[in-house]
């Protein structure tokens, strides 16, 4: 049985709850507590639209439902021009600025073109829309 005092606690948040049904067997679903007291809580599961009252006494155990992180995209990004790349190298790539002060716009460029974009948060594949693409 779980703690009726600590139902209120559940309000508003992602769960996984074991039941006691009526065929006498304990069920695990998950869903979110959209209200919740001492007197029970309304539960929504997952994958459906409509809230249920569950009560203290077909409780068995409820914790809150671990999260998973969400897979990480790479962006696209347009290329980077020039006159910005060494800010680029700052702030996208992490490099010192005392390093890229040091570089000119062209050292910063061909060090930024050395830079293997594969595996990183951006890549710089995005090529800018030309006038002939837009009239087609």
């Amino acid at each position: 049985m779980v703690d009726t005092s600590t139902l209120a606690e559940f309000a508003g948040k992602d769960v996984v709850i074991t039941i006691h049904n009526e065929d006498g067997d304990d069920e695990q679903i998950e869903g979110k507590v959209e209200q919740a007291s001492d007197v029970g809580i309304a539960f929504k599961r997952r994958g459906r639209r409509d809230v249920e009252a569950i009560f203290p006494d077909a409780l068995v155990d409820i914790h809150v439902a671990e999260k998973k992180p969400t897979k990480l995209k790479q962006r696209s990004l347009l290329p980077v021009e020039a006159d910005k790349v060494r800010s680029h190298l700052v702030q996208s790539h992490g490099y010192f600025l005392s390093v890229v002060n040091g570089y000119s716009n062209e050292e910063a460029e061909k060090e930024h073109d050395s830079i293997d974009h594969s595996d990183l948060g951006h890549n710089h594949d995005k090529e800018p829309e030309s006038d002939e693409a837009e009239a087609e």
